[in-house]
């Protein structure tokens, strides 16, 4: 068999990295930020996944609502065609004549 090297990363990241200068900055009073945002790239990583997928969830649920509303009307459109046909066809045969004589009916 072959051998197959695995590269393993190993360290904060640059979102870790982006924190630690965040803290260090903030704890010496260089930047007078909130600590929402020294602690943002903790977090900021995960709120936005969410965030897209919470609008990709809302497009979905809105397109998925339109369709089931335009379905829901062509079938009512059906429904009262088929409704008319029939209506049409119960007409029709009481107008039709009885032919044939007392005795075959």
């Amino acid at each position: 068999m072959s051998e197959q090297k695995v590269n393993v990363q190993v360290g904060p990241g640059l979102p870790g990295l982006l924190f630690l200068v965040f803290l260090a900055l903030k704890l010496t009073g260089t930047i007078a930020w909130s600590w929402w945002w020294v602690t943002a790239p903790l977090w900021g990583g995960l709120a936005l996944v969410l965030g897209i997928l919470l609008c990709g969830g809302a497009i979905f649920g809105c397109i998925a609502g339109i369709g089931a509303f335009f379905a829901a009307r062509a079938a009512r459109k059906l429904a009262k065609e088929k409704a008319e046909r029939s209506k049409r066809r119960r007409e029709r045969n009481s107008r039709r004549p009885i032919t044939g004589t007392h005795e075959e009916l």
